[in-house]
């Protein structure tokens, strides 16, 4: 095989350089919200802090805060599990509010300092694990 052939990628590796960079472009759009939210997070006053989300919805901003940070690896954990073909059953409308609540009880008097260190070391961990994946159009494939 001379050296002009060896360059071109065959459709197998232009595939998984596809889903490699879908895996890429995925890890910099969570990269980017983590980036985002942190922004927002860090001008907010105490007040803010602690000022409940909406009438409805009576958690603390920093509760919501680092919720956000703490399913980063719920979420990557959910995606193994789709991509590898099992069923997530366990996941419901009740077991989210149950978690939320949960956490909402125990994230109480959470520092904004300590979220957005959790915010940071779990996005950059969910980015790190989608380094090794690639992602195909209908959702991941994880190497």
């Amino acid at each position: 095989m001379n050296a002009v052939a060896k360059t071109i990628p065959t459709n197998f590796e232009q595939k998984e350089d596809s889903g490699h960079r879908r895996a890429e472009v995925l890890a910099d759009r969570i990269e980017e919200g983590a980036a985002l939210l942190a922004a927002f997070a860090e001008q907010l006053s105490e007040a803010e802090w602690a000022m409940p989300v909406s009438a409805t919805d009576r958690r603390p901003i920093g509760v919501i805060v680092h919720h956000v940070a703490s399913v980063y690896p719920l979420e990557i954990g959910a995606a193994r599990a789709i991509a590898s073909g099992k069923a997530v059953t366990e996941v419901t409308w009740e077991a989210i509010a149950d978690l939320n609540a949960k956490h909402a009880l125990e994230q109480a008097a959470t520092s904004k300092a300590d979220t957005l260190e959790l915010l940071r070391r779990n996005s950059l961990h969910c980015r790190a694990r989608l380094h090794r994946c690639r992602v195909r159009p209908g959702g991941p494939v994880l190497t």
